[in-house]
């Protein structure tokens, strides 16, 4: 609701903005000190949530924990200010270029009825796709917990079991159908929030492999130093993830905001081949590191 209103407001401001020649004298006062523009511009940047979700979500996976943090930061924070200083002159040019179409007052007037037709079906499309997430928040309330091993996955853990000779572990909130195999055990844990997580990660020990699509319970397996692998052949690794983390957690955080509804999509032979691939991967692996 605040989003929307805002861009209305920018689009009534914008509307009603008295266009007024650039050459007049008085556009060309200054408009601050220097130093105070810049430490603006710092306060602007730096209190953006985008930016911090930006950093949170793609940072993480070019950091090696096994090396001096600090020199890493600092290349990293040197990378992002050349990139900035680089699109910022870009925009700089292209503004200067830009300008001299915006000289006369029916030019901005022209701007000045362009710009609020956008911002106000911005707001429309917004109150839209709000509405339409709203309708779908009862699927949309945390979808790692309703995130279940498919069939097809779990049939293919069992056909690497069969043909490799190992021990397949079921761990589930309630009581369900267990393959006919005797290499296959059914774990019911008692009902309540976390129980299968807990369990998973009490017992599972380092040179095993976990099979789940929850990132938190990866991320706890992981520290552990047990394998965890989701069905759709994406391994879970120190290095991806702070990566996978912050951008589970945005999800959820625009799914709660009302941004974002619906649920994953289906799960296709594209994915059952692409675990497949994985799961030989991380089994031969782990077989030869016994």
């Amino acid at each position: 609701m605040v989003r929307r209103r805002y861009l209305l407001w920018l689009a009534v401001k914008q509307w009603r903005a008295v266009p007024e020649a650039l050459q007049n004298p008085s556009l060309g006062r200054p408009i601050g000190r220097p130093l105070s523009l810049v430490l603006r511009g710092f306060l602007v940047n730096a209190s953006n949530p985008k930016a911090i979700v930006f950093i949170l979500a793609v940072l993480p996976q070019f950091l090696d924990p096994k090396a001096p943090l600090l020199m890493q930061y600092v290349a990293m924070a040197a990378t992002m200010v050349v990139v900035d200083l680089i699109v910022m002159a870009a925009y700089t040019g292209l503004a200067a270029r830009v300008l001299r179409l915006l000289r006369t007052p029916r030019q901005q007037r022209l701007v000045n009825r362009t710009l609020p037709s956008m911002f106000a079906g911005a707001a429309a499309l917004l109150a839209t796709c709000a509405r339409a997430a709203h309708d779908a928040a009862g699927t949309a309330a945390d979808l790692d917990r309703r995130r279940r091993c498919p069939r097809a996955a779990k049939d293919q853990v069992v056909k690497f079991a069969l043909k490799r000779g190992f021990e397949v572990l079921l761990v589930a909130g309630q009581s369900q159908v267990k393959p006919p195999f005797a290499c296959v055990r059914l774990i019911v844990v008692p009902s309540g929030p976390d129980a299968a997580d807990d369990y998973l990660v009490e017992h599972a020990m380092p040179g095993e492999l976990v099979i789940c699509s929850d990132v938190p319970l990866a991320d706890r397996l992981v520290k552990k130093g047990v394998a965890a692998l989701d069905p759709r052949g994406r391994e879970f690794d120190e290095r991806n993830m702070g990566e996978r983390l912050a951008v589970r957690n945005l999800f959820s955080d625009l799914r709660d905001q009302g941004q974002m509804g619906g649920g994953q999509a289906s799960y296709g032979e594209r994915d059952r081949q692409a675990f497949a691939n994985a799961l030989d991967r991380l089994l031969t692996r782990l077989s030869r590191s016994r």
